[in-house]
């Protein structure tokens, strides 16, 4: 397989499981699952581009926040 294409699978597999994460987060708490921008669970701070960027922002921001440093659970490193 080309590296190229492992690489957009992996980048598109990422997206498509943080959609679904978030959906089904959204889901349970009664939310829309298309609508508002994500935010933090802890202090409800909304999350920028970057920061809800799959696995990539997890793993940059430690598990945390970028604000109020509250522990992400490690569901959210899909969607976080």
């Amino acid at each position: 397989m080309n590296l190229a294409l492992t690489i957009g699978l992996a980048v598109a597999g990422s997206c498509v499981g943080s959609y679904c994460a978030t959906a089904g987060l959204r889901m349970a708490r009664g939310e829309q699952s298309l609508e508002g921008r994500s935010a933090c669970d802890r202090c409800g701070t909304q999350l920028s581009f970057l920061q809800t960027a799959p696995i990539i922002s997890y793993l940059r921001l430690g598990g945390a926040c970028a604000l109020c440093r509250g522990r992400i659970g490690p569901l959210h490193a899909t969607r976080m």
